[in-house]
């Protein structure tokens, strides 16, 4: 509605503008210009569609000439045209006058001409044509649709409270025609299928016929679409049961809507892979954690024959050394978090360094204790290598801050301890 009142009110406005200031200034050339740029607009309109009909006929819903001829045909100017000529006359006066005439004469050529002449346009080119099936889906449909009002009306008619219902007005409100079924005017009567007759040219008697090949991929086109539809039904029915979800639903639809809009295309098991299969990318970062991934020492390394050996390897095997070890290490993210956040002047930096140093003696003790409990097998696990990387990196910090004041500059090594989480991450995975 106030699509409509804008509209309406633009072409009153540049109707008052056009009779006050610029019809004066108009004379029998500028008519000639004016012919000349409507039939100018069109043919550079047909010759765009031509230009661009070899990509858009290989991509999309593809792009038939009847299409493009309907498209070119079907370029009718209105009220964004006018407003924006309206918007030059007001900042150019003197020469928006007669862009403003120009214009609104375009506007008028296209809905004079254009559009009143588009429907035999679309009959001549067979696009408005409506194929058997719709019409055998249409008078099914009538059908139906009657015969409920007809039960409906007489169970209502037997009700004693609407006894005074004026029965004929709703009777005739309630009737429904067939839009494909006029003949001269009146309504045919709808039939469940539809029989085609030609004469023969030897007896000249009526004899049914086949359809088309044209009609029979129609009918087929129909069909498919109908089968779409009905999947459709059927997928929101699902939801509504609970045996889908939004997502799941959603995805289906949208689906079945591309499969309608493309000739002879159907929802493909290929359609729904995407939904369930896992990115490459994934697929690949999954297969080198699992390679990270070890499982428990004690399933397959064997424990030492020394008792202080054997001491070590049990406690180092056993799952709470693994929990300790993991708080301590999540509790050691607010010193380095906090240290990394605060200058080098601040007054708590001695306790964040002697923290530091705690930490790391632990880190060194627990490396020092899985490599002589585990001896070379220790070597073996990746998590246990990187391990032993951020250990050596958390020395290197300390013995640097010892023998040079701050020779690191404003990197600090013990950021690097931060992926002392990857041990959790280790722990939570196995």
């Amino acid at each position: 509605m106030l699509a409509y009142l804008a509209n309406t009110l633009i072409f009153i406005m540049v109707g008052v503008v056009i009779s006050e200031k610029a019809l004066n200034s108009l004379d029998m050339y500028d008519l000639f210009l004016l012919v000349v740029d409507y039939f100018g607009i069109t043919v550079i309109r047909a010759l765009v569609m031509m230009t661009f009909s070899p990509i858009l006929m290989r991509i999309g819903y593809g792009f038939s000439w009847q299409n493009a001829v309907v498209a070119a045909w079907g370029g009718l100017r209105g009220a964004v045209g006018l407003a924006l000529a309206l918007q030059v006359y007001i900042d150019h006066p003197l020469i928006g006058g007669k862009v403003l005439a120009h214009t609104a004469g375009i506007v008028m050529f296209t809905l004079l001409v254009n559009a009143t002449t588009m429907k035999k346009l679309l009959e001549k080119l067979g696009l408005s044509d409506v194929s058997d099936s719709k019409k055998i889906a249409m008078g099914n449909a009538v059908r139906q649709i009657k015969e409920s009002n007809h039960r409906t009306l007489t169970m209502l008619k037997a009700d004693r409270f609407l006894a005074d219902a004026d029965w004929d007005m709703a009777e005739r409100d309630c009737e429904m025609h067939n839009p494909y079924m006029e003949v001269e005017g009146k309504h045919a009567e709808e039939t469940p299928l539809l029989v085609r007759l030609s004469t023969c040219p030897n007896c000249e008697s009526s004899v049914p016929n086949e359809p088309s090949p044209k009609e029979f991929a129609e009918m087929t086109n129909d069909g498919r679409v109908r089968l779409i539809k009905a999947l459709k039904v059927s997928y929101w029915k699902q939801f509504e049961h609970g045996m889908l979800s939004r997502e799941a639903v959603q995805a289906l639809i949208n689906l079945a809507d591309t499969a309608m809009d493309e000739e002879e295309s159907f929802i493909e098991m290929d359609d729904l892979q995407p939904y369930w299969r896992v990115p490459p990318y994934l697929q690949k970062l999954k297969d080198k954690l699992e390679q990270f991934k070890q499982t428990k020492p004690t399933e397959h390394i064997p424990p030492p024959s020394n008792k202080v050996l054997l001491f070590m390897y049990t406690v180092a095997a056993h799952v709470m050394f693994d929990v300790v070890m993991n708080i301590l290490i999540i509790l050691n993210m607010a010193p380095i978090i906090l240290e990394l956040s605060s200058d080098d002047d601040a007054p708590y930096m001695g306790i964040l360094n002697i923290i530091n140093y705690v930490y790391c003696t632990i880190y060194v003790a627990e490396a020092i204790w899985k490599a002589l409990a585990f001896r070379r097998f220790y070597f073996k696990d990746y998590w246990n290598l990187v391990d032993l990387f951020i250990v050596i990196l958390s020395i290197i910090d300390i013995v640097i801050d010892q023998a040079a004041d701050k020779a690191t500059g404003s990197f600090s090594p013990s950021i690097l301890k931060v992926a002392k989480c990857l041990e959790f991450c280790e722990w939570v995975v196995c």
